[in-house]
């Protein structure tokens, strides 16, 4: 966490948060509307809202306010985890995450709006 904080100083909010799902103390570092949460120095969880930060794979990235169609350069199957959430008109492309073979209980989320096709969250 000091390596992320050294690259990315002055959050809005740096403080202990409660983190119902695990029923643990972590730490909550915001910076306008992104939120990332660390355990023990380590991220475990993000959400966000606006394109401060980005997602990638080294070559290509994402971040909100991208057009979702350019989930593909960076996860080439995405398209088999698609579905929407038609009565709030929002897209949403769950992305089924590995380490190596094994496969991680979490997935990253991309949510966009099905009229502009724009990215409106990214999460953890």
């Amino acid at each position: 966490m000091a390596d992320f904080l050294e690259k990315f100083p002055n959050p809005d909010r740096n403080e202990d948060y409660y983190y119902e799902m695990d029923e643990v103390m972590t730490r909550l570092i915001s910076y306008d509307a992104s939120e990332l949460y660390f355990l023990e120095g380590k991220l475990i969880d993000f959400r966000f809202q606006d394109s401060k930060f980005s997602i990638g794979n080294g070559e290509s990235f994402i971040k909100v306010g991208d057009h979702y169609s350019e989930v593909e350069k960076i996860y080439p199957s995405y398209k088999n985890q698609f579905d929407t959430l038609k009565r709030e008109n929002i897209g949403r492309i769950f992305i089924i995450l590995s380490n190596k073979k094994i496969v991680l209980d979490d997935g990253l989320g991309i949510f966009f709006d099905l009229a502009t096709g724009k990215i409106t969250d990214i999460l953890f």
